[in-house]
Protein backbone atom coordinates (compact mmCIF):
# COMPACT_ATOMS: atom_id res chain seq x y z
CA UNK A 1 0.00 0.00 0.00
CA UNK A 2 1.27 3.21 -0.70
CA UNK A 3 0.95 6.49 0.74
CA UNK A 4 -1.74 8.32 1.05
CA UNK A 5 -2.05 12.28 -0.01
CA UNK A 6 -3.63 14.50 2.37
CA UNK A 7 -4.87 13.65 5.30
CA UNK A 8 -7.95 14.81 7.55
CA UNK A 9 -7.31 16.05 10.89
CA UNK A 10 -10.43 15.49 13.41
CA UNK A 11 -10.26 17.18 16.76
CA UNK A 12 -13.83 16.75 18.82
CA UNK A 13 -14.30 19.78 20.88
CA UNK A 14 -16.37 20.51 23.87
CA UNK A 15 -15.54 23.67 25.85
CA UNK A 16 -11.85 24.12 26.81
CA UNK A 17 -11.37 27.32 24.88
CA UNK A 18 -7.86 28.23 26.04
CA UNK A 19 -6.58 24.47 24.93
CA UNK A 20 -8.56 24.46 21.56
CA UNK A 21 -6.61 27.92 20.97
CA UNK A 22 -3.29 26.30 21.73
CA UNK A 23 -4.26 23.10 19.75
CA UNK A 24 -5.35 25.02 16.48
CA UNK A 25 -2.40 27.45 16.40
CA UNK A 26 -0.03 24.82 16.76
CA UNK A 27 -1.76 22.72 14.26
CA UNK A 28 -1.73 25.91 11.86
CA UNK A 29 1.62 27.13 12.52
CA UNK A 30 3.09 23.15 12.12
CA UNK A 31 0.58 21.56 9.33
CA UNK A 32 0.73 22.22 5.25
CA UNK A 33 -3.07 22.96 5.32
CA UNK A 34 -2.55 23.21 1.80
CA UNK A 35 -2.52 19.86 1.61
CA UNK A 36 -4.01 18.22 4.93
CA UNK A 37 -7.62 19.16 5.87
CA UNK A 38 -8.62 19.94 9.37
CA UNK A 39 -12.10 19.18 10.98
CA UNK A 40 -13.08 21.09 13.76
CA UNK A 41 -16.70 19.67 15.09
CA UNK A 42 -17.80 21.32 18.14
CA UNK A 43 -20.00 18.99 20.42
CA UNK A 44 -22.32 21.95 21.32
CA UNK A 45 -19.94 23.37 23.36
CA UNK A 46 -21.80 25.63 25.97
CA UNK A 47 -18.70 28.15 26.24
CA UNK A 48 -19.69 30.84 23.45
CA UNK A 49 -16.04 32.29 22.46
CA UNK A 50 -16.12 28.23 20.94
CA UNK A 51 -18.19 29.36 18.33
CA UNK A 52 -17.01 32.39 17.70
CA UNK A 53 -13.47 31.11 17.41
CA UNK A 54 -14.82 28.51 15.29
CA UNK A 55 -16.23 30.80 12.69
CA UNK A 56 -13.46 33.14 12.57
CA UNK A 57 -10.92 29.96 11.74
CA UNK A 58 -13.52 28.64 8.83
CA UNK A 59 -11.87 28.29 5.47
CA UNK A 60 -11.37 26.17 2.66
CA UNK A 61 -9.33 23.18 4.19
CA UNK A 62 -10.56 23.80 8.06
CA UNK A 63 -13.85 22.50 7.72
CA UNK A 64 -16.07 23.20 11.29
CA UNK A 65 -18.72 20.44 12.04
CA UNK A 66 -21.53 21.50 14.56
CA UNK A 67 -23.67 18.63 16.56
CA UNK A 68 -26.68 20.01 17.96
CA UNK A 69 -26.45 18.20 20.65
CA UNK A 70 -23.98 16.77 22.30
CA UNK A 71 -22.87 13.42 21.19
CA UNK A 72 -19.76 13.14 23.38
CA UNK A 73 -16.01 12.00 22.11
CA UNK A 74 -17.36 9.03 19.64
CA UNK A 75 -20.16 10.40 17.82
CA UNK A 76 -18.04 13.66 17.43
CA UNK A 77 -15.10 11.78 15.51
CA UNK A 78 -17.81 9.87 14.00
CA UNK A 79 -19.17 12.70 12.39
CA UNK A 80 -16.00 13.66 11.43
CA UNK A 81 -14.75 10.89 9.62
CA UNK A 82 -18.20 10.67 8.34
CA UNK A 83 -17.38 13.74 6.23
CA UNK A 84 -13.81 12.38 5.53
CA UNK A 85 -12.73 10.76 2.00
CA UNK A 86 -9.13 10.50 3.49
CA UNK A 87 -6.77 8.62 6.21
CA UNK A 88 -7.57 11.00 9.76
CA UNK A 89 -5.62 11.87 12.57
CA UNK A 90 -7.76 12.41 15.86
CA UNK A 91 -6.64 14.97 18.25
CA UNK A 92 -7.85 16.02 21.13
CA UNK A 93 -8.39 19.52 21.83
CA UNK A 94 -5.60 20.21 23.95
CA UNK A 95 -3.15 18.55 21.80
CA UNK A 96 -0.01 21.12 21.08
CA UNK A 97 1.93 19.64 17.82
CA UNK A 98 4.97 19.88 16.73
CA UNK A 99 7.16 20.23 13.21
CA UNK A 100 6.68 17.67 11.09
CA UNK A 101 4.40 15.45 12.99
CA UNK A 102 1.88 14.83 10.13
CA UNK A 103 4.88 13.02 7.82
CA UNK A 104 6.64 11.57 10.86
CA UNK A 105 2.89 10.00 12.23
CA UNK A 106 2.18 8.85 8.07
CA UNK A 107 5.51 7.49 8.04
CA UNK A 108 5.44 5.59 10.81
CA UNK A 109 1.72 4.00 9.71
CA UNK A 110 3.12 3.03 6.27
CA UNK A 111 5.85 2.39 7.07
CA UNK A 112 6.44 -2.07 6.62
CA UNK A 113 7.68 -4.08 9.95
Amino acid sequence: MGKPGGIDIIIPIYNAFDDLKACVESVRRHTDLEKHRLFLVNDASSDARIRSFLEASRSKTIIVIENETNMGFSGSINRGIGHSDRDVILLNSDTLVTAGWVEKMVACAYSAR
